[in-house]
């Protein structure tokens, strides 16, 4: 996304290609392949969402540096497991900022989950 040193269009080629492409074919391909994504390039993941809950279950303040460093080490530790693959970011996210929170206060997570009708209220850890 980011590049220091931006290559020529002849380093992007493969070595031994059959055909080569000119700067101008190569700028108009990738310009065709961005506009078909409406220039949408960011991937969505777990970290798109955690500050909008930890806000949320915050009563909107702005969480402590504790809570942000829980909820990252949380996602990234999901991030190993294939079993959180079935689960959309978003709810990775609102988990991991309930579990940041409910570290520390209960009442945050009660109120979060009474409010929510989304959320599945069983009993089990």
């Amino acid at each position: 996304m980011e590049e220091t040193y931006v290559p020529l269009p002849v380093d992007l080629q493969v070595v031994e290609a059959t055909s080569a492409f000119e700067g101008k074919t190569i700028k108009r391909m990738e310009l065709l392949v961005l506009s078909t994504l409406k220039w949408r390039m960011q991937a969505v993941t777990a970290c798109s969402f955690i500050d909008y809950f930890l806000r949320k279950f915050n009563d909107h303040d702005a969480p402590s540096m504790l809570a942000f460093s829980r909820s990252t080490d949380l996602i990234l530790s999901t991030a190993k497991g294939a079993d959180f693959l079935v689960f959309r970011p978003s709810e990775i996210a609102a988990s991991v900022a309930l579990a940041a929170f409910g570290e520390r206060n209960t009442s945050v997570v009660e109120r979060a989950t009474t409010t929510c009708k989304y959320i599945n209220k069983r009993s089990e850890c």
